[in-house]
This record gives C-alpha cells, structure tokens and sequence, in this order.
C-alpha cells in the first residue's frame, strides 16, 4: 500500500513517484523485492536474531529503526514487530510480525484519518502515536485497583496475599515504562533530525510525540511509587495485627498464670492444709478464681489493652 502527498492529500498509487513525498506500508516480500530500500536495511529484516530492544540508527542518508509493539492491555501477550525506514521524503513502514493484521490497521487507520490533511513529517509523527493509544486507559486502571488496595488496607481487609496483586502490578508497570522511555528516545532522536531528512519547521511533530511518552513514563514511575507506599502500608498493617495477636495471647497467658498457680497449690492434697478437708474449700477455691479472672479483665480494659 503505497500513498504519495500532493498538495497537502494522501493520494493512493501504484507505482511511487520521486516528485512527491511517500508513505508506504510494505510486507516482507514487497521488501525484499522493492529497488530503493538499502541491502542492510533488507539483511536486518531478515535477520533471524531476535531485537527485543525498540531502536533507532541513523546511516549515510537515512534512518532506520525497529520498533517491539506491545500491547498495553496485556503486556505479557506475544509482541508484533515493525521497522521503519525514512529517506529524504520516503517513508515506509515495514512489517516484521503481524499476527493479528494490527500493525496493518495501524497504518490504515492513520492514513485514512489524515487523506485531506497530510504532511509528511505529521503522518510519521501520528503512526508513532498509535503505538501509545490506550495508555491513559491502562494507568486509570491501574490506579483504580492501587485505590482499591489502599481502601482494603485503611479497612484491615488485607491480608499477606495482597503482596502478590503488588507485585503484578510492579512488574506490569516496570514493562510498560521501559517501553514508553524506548519510544520517548526515539522521539527525540527523529527531533535532532542529524540526516536533515525532515523540514526543520515540522519537528515539533516528533517533539509532541516524545512528550506524550514522556508523560506516559512519568505516570508509570508515579504509579510504582504509590505501590512502594502501598506496600509498606501493608507491611505495617500486617505488623499490627500481629502486634494486636501477640497482646491477646499475653492477656490470656496473664489471666491463667495465676489460676494456674492456684491449682497446683491447692493440687499438693498434703494431710494438714486447712481446706483439704473444710465444707466450703471447692467453693472458696472456685470463687477466688473467678475473682481473679474478673479482676484481671477490669484491670485491662481500664488500663485499655482489651
């Protein structure tokens, strides 16, 4: 799929025209067969080792870069790849995997939003800011479930398994911010424009497009320092339940001791203890421990440790 831009309209062609900026979308075979693309740009392409890193490299006069497409929504899913390859008013979007035809609905999209106002600078620009689409929605969820964790650990509904949510999370957000700090990178770096393949008045394109994934990354590094909160939240928490289970068994243990150091007094059963053999023994014996007993709880919870 191959566009040309005249007079500011995307215009559909078959065969490229060197008058007039291009945009076009190319798969593999078109790669590989097409007689402008550099012989480095099509060995790289069909490079069987893996790049999980998102790049961008200038050469004698273009750039070239490869682009990880993550899903936002579920960034433990199988990634599609892309690369990129600019020239003096050539733009081709190339496609390494695409299960699922999203990269193609990416470029369609775009391309079919912008027919009436294009530039090429702007087109470039708005294909990059595709790869950030559903950003916001994914951080707003994501601080909606941290809101909800705070609101379990305000109310002592937490437990120890919240540690697990924490670190889903954590490990969600570290994913998404390195990939939105690769795309901030590329961003300024098609903004230094070092092969003058751009129009120096349109750069702010790519600079709009680096600011957006900055905020991104920023959001993202703000959500894990409100988990770092969340988490030693928890841990005091769970640190005085503890505390308030630990305080219930000295209570109890307090009350006993004596009760138990009554029965094994009278337990001895030695021939001359008055009570051994007086009427109301059991009965003494049984009152001076409920009086124990009773006196014990008023004297804590006067005291506040029940």
């Amino acid at each position: 799929m191959k566009y040309v831009i005249s007079g500011n309209k995307l215009q559909l062609v078959e065969h490229e025209d060197d008058a007039l900026p291009v945009i076009a979308y190319l798969t593999m075979d078109e790669l590989n067969t097409h007689s402008n693309i550099p012989d480095l740009v099509k060995n790289i392409c069909n490079s069987s080792q893996a790049q999980y890193k998102n790049s961008v490299d200038d050469y004698d006069g273009y750039t070239f870069g490869i682009i990880n497409v993550l899903d936002v929504c579920n960034v433990y899913s199988e990634k599609d790849r892309i690369a990129f390859l600019i020239m003096k008013n050539r733009f081709y979007f190339i496609e390494l995997k695409d299960e699922n035809r999203s990269v193609f609905e990416i470029f369609e999209n775009v391309t079919k939003s912008y027919m009436g106002n294009a530039e090429f600078e702007k087109i470039i620009a708005l294909l990059l800011e595709t790869l950030l689409q559903n950003g916001y929605e994914v951080i707003e969820e994501i601080d909606k479930k941290i809101s909800d964790m705070e609101e379990s650990v305000v109310e002592e509904r937490a437990s120890s398994k919240l540690n697990r949510g924490i670190f889903a999370l954590k490990d969600q957000l570290s994913i998404l911010k390195n990939y939105y700090q690769q795309l901030e990178e590329i961003g300024y770096y098609l903004e230094e424009n070092e092969n003058g393949l751009f129009n120096e008045h349109k750069l702010n394109h790519f600079k709009h497009f680096a600011n957006k994934s900055n905020r991104l990354y920023d959001a993202c590094v703000a959500k894990q320092e409100d988990l770092i909160h969340l988490r030693e939240a928890l841990d005091a928490m769970l640190d005085y339940q503890l505390n308030s289970i630990m305080k219930l068994f000295t209570v109890i243990t307090t009350i006993f001791l004596p009760l138990t150091l009554i029965v094994g007094w009278y337990g001895m059963n030695f021939t001359n203890m008055p009570e051994l053999e007086w009427e109301y023994g059991y009965m003494f014996v049984m009152g001076i421990s409920v009086a124990v007993v009773f006196g014990s709880l008023y004297y804590f919870r006067k005291r506040k440790l029940i």
